[in-house]
Formats: structure tokens, sequence, C-alpha cells
């Protein structure tokens, strides 16, 4: 068990099993909902996604858009550094994968997935952070 802490300052004891499937629950919802609204890109392959994703970002005028594609590109940077440099420092086996997942396939996907290996890699090795009991 590992325990969180509420605002009020009382200990709320949650399962690492929980939250490592709850990982892996928001990842497999974002390869779903987020491929459902792709299929605008493919029309010309499954590997023309990214080049025509990217020139609709780039050449759509549309500031709500662009300023929303433009933060998440950002905020993608430097997690998926972080998650070569944890990944890493926990052990895990070929943490660039995630970061390549992440920049080729789906962030919302990857990094999720990410962090359920390094729920469970955790949970091998401290007691405190067991994901199967």
């Amino acid at each position: 068990m590992r325990a969180l802490y509420c605002r009020n300052g009382h200990m709320v004891k949650v399962s690492s099993k929980w939250i490592f499937y709850f990982y892996i629950l928001v990842s497999l919802l974002a390869v779903v909902f987020v491929f459902a609204h792709s299929q605008a890109f493919t029309n010309n392959g499954i590997f023309n996604i990214g080049p025509e994703f990217v020139s609709a970002i780039v050449n759509n005028l549309d500031p709500a858009k662009a300023v929303i594609s433009m933060d998440l590109f950002f905020l993608a940077l430097p997690l998926m550094v972080w998650v070569v440099l944890e990944g890493r420092r926990i052990g895990l086996k070929w943490p660039a994968i995630y970061m390549f997942a992440g920049i080729f396939v789906l962030t919302s996907a990857a990094v999720p997935l990410f962090l359920a290996a390094r729920e469970h890699k955790l949970s091998k090795t401290n007691e405190e952070w067991k994901v199967y009991e």
C-alpha cells in the first residue's frame, strides 16, 4: 500500500495495484478516443497522419487549436526527457521506447504506459509500492 495525502491533511491509503490499472485504463482510453478522432487524417494512409496533422495545425488559422496544440507540444518535450531519465534511474529496460511511442504514436497513451511500468518496477524493489499482492 502507498499513502497519498488529501488537502485537509488526512491520510488516504491507495493500493499501487489500483494506480497501476488506472494508468493502463487511461492509456487504452487515449488510444481509442484519439484514434477515433484522427480518421480525418488517414485518407492517404496511416503513415501520413503525422505530416497531415502538423500541416493542419500550422496552416489552420483557428487560434484556440493552435494554442492548445503548441501548449501540449511544449509539455510533451520535457515530459519525454523525464520519461527516459526516470526510466534509467529506476532501471527500466528500454525507457526510450516510451519516448519514441510518445513522439511517433501517442503521448497520451505512452506516458500512462510508462507510469504503469514504473509502478510495476517500483513494486518489485519496494514493498511499499507493491502492485501484485
